[in-house]
């Protein structure tokens, strides 16, 4: 599993139903501002062991970042930098078929990479910088392809009704200006949902409690956000039928098998699983099916030269 928190992001760290056609999910793709997609330097070379530091630009799937003046520097394994580049948070299934006919240093050999770009990006701007960064460096080729696989479809427990923990944002406190220090905002009913907007938070809650959520966030990834969290062995597809923003926060009890709450093995009788969560929390509930899936395919990777 892997969980973006803040700034940073770390390996090891945050749906055929019969009678339903379903299409392809869109997730997000880089938007780019139409700033140059280049960085006016760069360097790579391989981490030397031991000596890993957080990055200084968040490597995340969400739309979060505080502006560096388009300066990054990280120490990742490939896999992370082409998921970053390409705005995906797969699942495990998902990442499996990504890179499982690839070298093994992809995803086990670090790299340091060092840039800047002018001025001061986007998030997705620097996605596409680092796109064309991994190109040259990497001589990485991609392309997009739908696959029919085991999914979960993501839909609400009761329709036209959502839990007592998910709500449109625009009913709750205003995001700060993009790229700005955050602060935490507390809504009109008192309540303190995550203090980013835009970013995928997973906070340790004491007595075993995990508790995720996000502020401004889609539900398409949200449904990407409980693959994750639930370490669920397949990708969650959207299938609610909502709309727009959402604030969600959602807290559940740690158990023996990964602290995430799922199967039977909880010592506390009394303990909320992942599955009781994200139904009385957030009224959504989650139904094994096949769907066709978006995915990338990676054609093509070699190992850089470093400078």
């Amino acid at each position: 599993m892997r969980c973006f928190v803040a700034a940073a992001s770390a390996s090891a760290v945050l749906l055929a139903a019969v009678g339903v056609t379903l299409c392809a999910p869109i997730r997000a793709q880089p938007k780019a501002s139409g700033a140059p997609q280049r960085f006016e330097v760069a360097s790579i070379r391989p981490a030397k062991p031991g000596t890993f530091f957080l990055p200084t630009f968040p490597l995340g799937p969400d739309d979060s970042y505080v502006a560096r003046g388009g300066y990054l520097r990280a120490d990742f394994p490939l896999e992370v930098y082409i998921e970053f580049a390409y705005k995906l948070w797969p699942s495990n299934q998902e990442r499996n078929e990504e890179f499982r006919n690839l070298p093994g240093w992809v995803t086990t050999e670090g790299w340091v990479i060092e840039a800047k770009a002018e001025g001061n990006p986007t998030k997705d701007d620097m996605r596409a910088m680092v796109q064309t960064l991994l190109a040259e460096r990497f001589a990485l080729r991609v392309h997009f392809a739908t696959r029919t696989m085991p999914v979960f479809l993501m839909t609400l427990d009761k329709p036209g009704m959502l839990g007592p923990k998910l709500r449109p944002h625009d009913q709750g406190p205003p995001c700060p200006a993009p790229g700005s220090t955050f602060r935490i905002m507390r809504g009109t009913d008192g309540s303190v949902f995550p203090p980013l907007c835009d970013a995928v938070m997973k906070i340790p809650a004491g007595n075993n409690m995990i508790r995720t959520g996000e502020r401004n966030a889609t539900m398409a990834l949200l449904a990407d956000g409980l693959s994750q969290f639930g370490q669920l062995d397949r990708p969650v597809v959207d299938h609610s039928g909502l709309g727009g923003r959402f604030d969600y926060s959602l807290q559940w009890t740690g158990t023996a098998n990964g602290g995430f709450g799922i199967g039977d093995d909880s010592p506390d009788p009394n303990a909320t699983t992942f599955w009781e969560a994200i139904k009385d929390q957030l009224g959504i509930k989650l139904k094994a099916a096949k769907a066709p899936v978006r995915t990338l395919v990676i054609e093509k990777v070699e190992l850089p030269t470093p400078n």
